[in-house]
């Protein structure tokens, strides 16, 4: 169930996949692409979900898909996550973003729906992230439109991790278990092998 508040979800499938050596969004899990459980996961509990795709996916993406497919923009084109939240957040005006990376496909609409609840019922934090197998996870969380001129300035300045941005903000942490999930939902699927421990 969406909440009243305006929530755009982003999916980050704009990484190279050097480590995988195909196209991480287009692996499956249960015949399932990828990038298609991040949008379905987002899709419940936001108003809009923009998919920020890599220049040679982006067409294969927009054949298959009937949500917004963007690349990063011009002035930051290929500098990590931090650019694709930049880019949606330039691209549509909302008051959070849900962000998810492509390659979580363990994450699901529960998890974001407790982040998203956090977010808007919180106590003016500029995210809510998520721990889990005791560490932050910055690229499954909820990002309020404040941080944008944050994140702008990170870029400017080569700042080019999530925790340059986590550092400067004011951050809700909340650990997987009071999202009532496994460390196993935010497994990272980086190579051939993790998607064979995967299936």
């Amino acid at each position: 169930m969406k909440t009243d508040h305006n929530i755009t979800g982003v999916v980050l499938a704009g990484g190279q996949s050097r480590r995988y050596g195909s196209p991480k969004a287009f692996a499956t899990f249960q015949n399932k692409p990828f990038y298609q459980w991040a949008v379905e996961a987002l899709t419940p509990h936001t108003e809009k979900v923009i998919v920020i795709s890599h220049p040679t996916l982006t067409r294969r993406l927009q054949d298959i898909g009937n949500y917004e497919t963007i690349e990063d923009d011009s002035a930051v084109k290929g500098q990590g996550p931090l650019a694709g939240i930049y880019s949606a957040m330039c691209h549509h005006s909302s008051e959070w973003y849900m962000v998810l990376p492509c390659d979580t496909p363990l994450i699901d609409e529960k998890i974001v729906g407790v982040l998203c609840a956090h977010a808007v019922q919180g106590k003016n934090s500029d995210a809510v992230v998520p721990t889990a197998a005791g560490k932050t996870q910055p690229l499954v969380a909820i990002y309020n439109r404040r941080c944008l001129p944050i994140i702008e300035k990170l870029l400017a300045d080569g700042q080019l991790r999530m925790m340059d941005l986590l550092s400067k903000i004011k951050v809700e942490h909340i650990r997987r278990d009071e999202i009532g999930t496994s460390d196993q939902a935010f497994i990272n699927i980086n190579k051939k092998q993790d998607w064979e421990k995967l299936q």
